[in-house]
């Protein structure tokens, strides 16, 4: 069983597909273990018993995918395999290929409440574009290496990718002269 909420989010292994649930479980694999009662005021600020609605989303959780979530009287938890963390083990190993590949768009895409509190909002967010922000230095720079390898079409595309990311911050302004290059290195290299 997997989680995947690069670009989508969708439990694979499993028909699960109810939203909340999946946004408490994303949010237990990437934040790890919580306080049961931190994660009830968390993703239900207004409900007026906020333990008794992550008790329902727990149930439902163990009903369609009870290898999923872990919890007890105290805590909340969840050692899904996701690939957001397969994502970010490829860039601390600095594998860019792998993490270019893992990223298939921005996080939780798709996936939005009408009850979701502040909070949460901008936990998704934040998560989506420092994710993004990531995967667009990744592409960068494997499209650097392409270069260096003499793929200059790869180079071009993977740079093109890379600017036009959605989500990602507008690249910074010290990265525009390694983007212009790669941008143009398929067309200079005809020259």
């Amino acid at each position: 069983m997997r989680l995947k909420t690069l670009g989508s989010v969708v439990l694979e292994g499993s028909s699960f597909t109810r939203v909340k649930p999946l946004l408490l479980l994303s949010y237990l694999v990437l934040e790890g273990g919580k306080d049961r009662r931190y994660i009830a005021e968390f993703f239900w600020p207004t409900a007026s018993d906020s333990l008794n609605s992550l008790s329902r989303a727990l149930s439902q959780l163990r009903k369609g995918a009870p290898e999923a979530i872990g919890a007890d009287d105290g805590r909340v938890w969840s050692d899904v395999e996701s690939d957001v963390t397969l994502f970010l083990e490829a860039l601390e190993t600095q594998n860019y290929a792998e993490a270019t590949e893992l990223y298939t768009g921005p996080f939780l895409q798709g996936a939005y409440l009408n009850d979701w509190g502040v909070e949460l909002e901008e936990w998704v967010y934040e998560q989506r574009e420092s994710l993004a922000a990531r995967a667009q230095d990744a592409m960068l720079n494997l499209a650097e290496t392409y270069a260096s390898q003499g793929r200059f079409s790869d180079a071009t595309k993977l740079a093109e990718r890379a600017f036009e990311l959605e989500g990602a911050p507008a690249p910074e302004p010290e990265l525009l002269p390694r983007y212009y290059a790669l941008l143009v290195a398929n067309n200079s290299h005809l020259v």
